[in-house]
């Protein structure tokens, strides 16, 4: 069954939900930890004007937020890590594991696409990459220098930067710590422990609700169109979404949402 809401009473929805302009005094690292478990992952943006985006997310939702912390969450305490959600992104490291499939997804994204861009296979690299950050890391990407430079429209590129982004979006390594937009990398089992523990997934399917439900708690209220939040082959098809909102909202863990005088319908977790 349906809840019905006015445009005025979404926006208030969608105002409280961010916790945007609301007194929920919000400090320190347990503020971030509190921002991430509503609002999922932050896109990672390196543009810096006066702050980069994930630094304003949590400066706007935290009342005493200092960039410091942020750094804290992600390299000392490794509450938080980077990788890839939606996009390239920060989210809780208890979550890595449950992202599985997406890095799978993203690697073969890579590979796929430096053999039809670049017409490279860099899997002769992987194990001396690897051999490398074994023995040096956390290391930059700059200290590694094996193979060629590729030109190609966007600039040089080495073989070495190419392998280490592909094993950073696999899994097998991941940023140690960053010098203002460099990375360093290290083995993923050195920052995180339980790197390799099982999801809770016993197929594509249930991993797929899951990724859905997922989305729709980041954003809030959602209706079901086609955009950049729903990237990633397992709910880019609004098909497949159908089928799993329809999942979603038997198990209970969405409501329905109508906003008078807008045809579409939007959802919203049961949390």
């Amino acid at each position: 069954m349906s809840i019905v809401m006015t445009k005025q009473e979404a926006r208030e929805f969608m105002v409280k939900y961010h916790m945007i302009n609301t007194k929920n005094n919000l400090k320190g690292i347990d503020g971030i930890v509190h921002v991430f478990n509503r609002i999922q992952s932050i896109q990672y943006d390196p543009l810096n004007v006066v702050g980069t985006n994930s630094e304003l997310v949590l400066q706007s939702r935290i009342d005493d937020f200092k960039k410091e912390m942020l750094e804290s969450a992600l390299y000392e305490e490794r509450l938080l890590i980077d990788g890839w959600d939606k996009q390239m992104c920060i989210f809780q490291s208890k979550d890595y594991p449950q992202m599985t499939s997406i890095r799978k997804y993203r690697g073969d994204q890579e590979i796929s696409s430096l053999k039809k861009f670049l017409k490279v296979d860099i899997m002769p690299y992987t194990g001396q990459v690897m051999e490398i950050i074994k023995d040096q890391g956390p290391i930059f990407s700059k200290d590694i220098n094996i193979g060629d430079s590729i030109e190609h429209y966007w600039g040089n590129t080495k073989i070495s930067k190419i392998t280490l982004d592909y094993l950073f979006h696999i899994g097998k390594i991941g940023i140690h710590h960053k010098k203002n937009t460099m990375k360093a990398y290290d083995l993923i089992e050195r920052l995180i422990h339980h790197h390799d523990q099982e999801n809770d997934f016993d197929d594509e399917q249930s991993f797929s609700e899951y990724y859905l439900y997922r989305r729709i708690k980041s954003m809030g209220l959602v209706s079901n169109k086609n955009g950049v939040h729903f990237s990633s082959s397992h709910i880019n098809q609004k098909k497949a979404r159908t089928t799993y909102l329809k999942r979603l909202l038997e198990k209970n863990l969405i409501t329905e949402i109508e906003i008078e005088g807008l045809k579409d319908k939007y959802y919203i977790v049961n949390d």
